[in-house]
């Protein structure tokens, strides 16, 4: 039996033309101040220049003060920003404490969607950053040695 490929432009409004995903393990443990952290970013390339994308996130952080923000971002542009900064930090999430001492052997997620419109059939690129002025632990807790994670990012085009 032959495969029939669907042609984008077959695809209704509100269907899937394409998902991109991006899994990683690396364990960033990070104790300087005043950093930006890239920690994961998946790349896509819009069929339709009004396309929407949809970004989903799943990240696992270890117990960590951050007294920043994390941070979503298409190329530059920071795409999600709370209602208040913290520490100077700007992003979808601006905080001062993710869990606390007690939960140094716990790892904890952190999920976040955004549909976005980049108007561009050239790739883009969705990164999370982490912007903080204190200690960050992504996929590994706060102590270093007690549990890993796997955290992901998808970009996934819609068709309008």
């Amino acid at each position: 039996m032959a495969l029939t490929k669907i042609r984008p432009a077959a695809i209704s409004a509100g269907g899937i033309i394409q998902v991109q995903s991006t899994t990683t393990n690396t364990a960033v443990s990070n104790t300087s101040t005043a950093s930006n952290l890239d920690l994961m970013s998946v790349n896509i390339t819009p069929t339709f220049s009004n396309s929407k994308i949809l970004i989903m996130l799943s990240a696992m952080f270890g117990a960590f003060n951050p007294n920043g923000a994390l941070q979503l971002l298409r190329d530059s542009t920071n795409l999600a920003t709370a209602a208040s900064t913290f520490g100077g930090g700007t992003g979808f999430m601006a905080f001062d404490d993710f869990g606390a001492a007690d939960t140094e052997y716990r790892l904890g997620e952190v999920s976040f969607h955004h549909l976005d419109t980049p108007s561009t059939t050239s790739q883009v690129t969705y990164k999370l950053k982490g912007n903080s002025n204190d200690a960050m632990y992504f996929n590994i807790t706060s102590n270093g040695s007690s549990g890993y994670g796997s955290s992901s990012i998808t970009a996934m085009e819609v068709k309008v």
